[in-house]
């Protein structure tokens, strides 16, 4: 999707791999599933497999370096985001 950029990631102890990205319409920050993305047998719709944080960058960086409940992966994202709802 032309609009969400992909990061590079420090894949060390807190961030399990799922790529983080940057939508550039929004400025907020998300996780794409790896699972989905990977796996999938077909093309499936990145969008669909973004789950974007009330996030900018550097807050998103902040939050994981800074706290122990900051969500860490797409399915972390998922239900941070359903109980901020």
């Amino acid at each position: 999707h032309r609009d969400l950029h992909s990061f590079p990631t420090r894949r060390s102890s807190d961030l399990n791999g799922d790529p983080i990205v940057v939508n550039t319409e929004s400025g907020k920050v998300g996780y794409l599933c790896h699972d989905e993305l990977w796996e999938s047998e077909e093309d499936p719709e990145i969008a669909s497999l973004y789950c974007e944080l009330p996030y900018s960058l550097g807050e998103f960086y902040l939050g994981a370096a800074t706290s122990e409940h900051f969500p860490v992966d797409y399915y972390e994202a998922l239900e941070f985001v359903s109980k901020s709802a």
